[in-house]
């Protein structure tokens, strides 16, 4: 009986826990797309970061098991001269605060760091890597089209996923994502995850046939334009690369799936009106209040009023703000142009912003020309429907979507040889990226170190703002990175006076770029005003209407009236007339 005891003991010691790893891996992972958390100041922080130290985590584990040398490609080398990029650009005066440099060389630094650990961890268990990353994906998607029935079904939020679910539109629900085009790419994915399934033979095809078509309901309920196209480049693809995949009827398949999709487009306008539901305008519908085209005519311009350097990296207000009395109102500040290519131009000027265009174009044709194997035509899809997506908005600027794209680059980098450069390194090549992980997860603790005490500074000066009785005073929260939030708090709580000097007029010029709201263009308006500087006051006047949404416009030429007669040093600055006139109302 007791000789028996060794034996089974043997046997559960032979039996590994890897599989249990990559499922707590997974989930753990997919909760980068399902926090709730999505709040002022910094609304993506809590998604980004938790990426960010899952990123860190894996990453870690890789280099310290994975063994074989490290390599180094073309792509990894660009990203990498990027770096101190940002902090040229603070240097030279684009991007006025400390904070916004941190910021952008950290997700710089993100994405340098996820290309590095794909190809490393592609190396070391390619299927693993996949296994988790796409299951994580699969489960996110799911997950996030359960929440979007809950948000569809019960606008209210009072039910009993109410706590766990954002508020959103219910005419089109976008789960915890808070933008339905950010949750159609998700779903996109979700579409790739069940493939992988599929192809890894832990989905069987009725599963995977009925996962699928769940993903494909809630992608119809996004009613995402982009949403539709990379469904569109999904099928095309499958028939183009119909000899990658082992059913050879797979391409019948997605042409099956489409046309369900289509179906179900076609019928959420009845059944939302049998039920009752709020009912959004259709895709088709919304072409006629489009604002891209616009958008992009007017950051062109601004773009070539600064041919050679840009604007700072991820400093597409500034751009904004330059040329924006020369455009219709767009009433809205617009942080990032809505195309990946132009955000190129706009930060880093246009030859740099060609360069880096060009080589993103050329790395990705050479991928496809390369593509041989399902799994790596899973992961360029990957990249292709986030891509898509960057074409028209700004998913790459969260790190939700940033980093499981550089993991998906890498690891085709490491299995397709996209551009290799030098020899692979074991040691020298290994201890680099491990302390490069350390640096990294070094720099995320001191940014959410920083912003934890933003976001505690912002709800506090909220409560103040709205007389709160009992509220304690709102204080400038003492950051080290984050100094362009904690700039925007200071001049929330700025009060206009004359004789101030010229450095302070353009620390509040700066803090209005960084913040651009309709108080802080009155507040700077008021304090140009208030320093003999009439002409620049009436202009940002101008630009404030050109900017906030038309509620806050239409209720300003009140509230300048009432500041010129505080302070009758206003009295030169009038009211620009053109901006008294209505104007037509175009929503973002």
């Amino acid at each position: 009986m007791f000789s028996m005891a060794p034996r089974s003991m043997n046997r559960l010691s032979r039996i590994s826990l890897a599989p249990v790893w990559a499922a707590m891996a997974s989930v753990l992972l997919s909760l980068a797309w399902l926090l709730p958390n999505h709040s002022m100041p910094w609304m993506s922080f809590h998604s980004d970061a938790w990426a960010a130290a899952m990123l860190v985590v894996m990453g870690g584990v890789v280099m310290v098991r994975a063994r074989q040398s490290v390599a180094w490609h073309g792509l990894v080398w660009v990203v990498a001269l990027l770096l101190p990029l940002p902090f040229a650009h603070h240097a030279l005066g684009l991007l006025p605060f400390a904070g916004q440099a941190w910021t952008a060389s950290a997700y710089i630094a993100g994405f340098l760091l996820a290309m590095m650990v794909g190809q490393h961890w592609q190396g070391w268990r390619p299927r693993w890597m996949g296994d988790i990353l796409f299951s994580a994906i699969g489960i996110g998607a799911i997950v996030s089209v359960a929440l979007q029935f809950q948000q569809w079904l019960e606008p209210g939020g009072d039910g009993t996923l109410s706590v766990w679910a954002l508020g959103s539109n219910s005419a089109r629900p976008s789960g915890n994502m808070a933008q339905p085009n950010q949750l159609a790419t998700l779903l996109l994915w979700g579409l790739l995850a069940c493939a992988w399934g599929v192809w890894r033979r832990q989905l069987g095809r009725a599963a995977a046939l009925i996962a699928t078509t769940f993903l494909l309901i809630g992608l119809a309920l996004t009613q995402s334009r982009t949403g539709a196209l990379g469904l569109l480049v999904l099928l095309l693809a499958a028939w183009w690369w119909r000899g990658l995949w082992e059913a050879k009827n797979t391409p019948w398949y997605a042409t099956g799936l489409a046309l369900f999709y289509v179906l179900a487009l076609l019928a959420l306008g009845p059944l939302r009106s049998a039920l009752m539901l709020d009912v959004s305008g259709s895709m088709v519908q919304r072409l006629g209040h489009e604002l891209r085209p616009e958008l992009w005519r007017m950051l062109l311009d601004a773009a070539l009023q600064r041919p050679w350097v840009g604007y700072g990296w991820n400093n597409v207000v500034a751009a904004q703000v330059t040329v924006a009395e020369g455009y219709p109102a767009l009433y809205h500040p617009f942080l990032q142009s809505h195309n990946l290519f132009l955000d190129f131009m706009l930060w880093a000027g246009i030859p740099l912003g060609l360069v880096l265009t060009a080589l993103v174009l050329a790395w990705l044709v050479t991928a496809a020309r390369r593509i041989r194997r399902a799994p790596e035509g899973l992961y360029l899809l990957m990249v292709l429907m986030v891509g898509i997506h960057a074409m028209l908005e700004l998913p790459l600027h969260y790190a939700y979507f940033l980093l499981p794209t550089g993991l998906a680059m890498g690891a085709l980098n490491a299995s397709l040889n996209i551009w290799p450069m030098g020899s692979p390194s074991r040691i020298a090549g290994r201890w680099l990226l491990l302390g490069a992980l350390c640096l990294g997860a070094t720099l995320l603790g001191l940014i959410a170190r920083d912003y934890f005490k933003v976001e505690s500074a912002y709800a506090s000066l909220q409560l103040e703002r709205a007389n709160i009785v009992n509220s304690r005073p709102a204080e400038p929260p003492d950051v080290l990175l984050l100094t362009d939030l904690r700039e925007a708090q200071r001049f929330m709580k700025y009060e206009p006076v004359a004789g101030v000097s010229p450095a302070e007029i353009q620390w509040a010029r700066d803090a209005t770029v960084v913040w651009p709201s309709s108080r802080s263009f009155m507040t700077l308006a008021v304090l140009l005003g208030l320093n003999q500087h009439p002409d620049e006051a009436r202009d940002w006047l101008i630009k404030m209407c050109r900017i906030v949404p038309p509620d806050q416009c239409e209720s300003a030429p009140a509230r300048w009236a009432q500041a010129r007669r505080f302070h009758p040093q206003l009295a030169a600055v009038e009211w620009p007339p053109e901006e008294s006139e209505s104007a037509s109302v175009i929503t973002p």
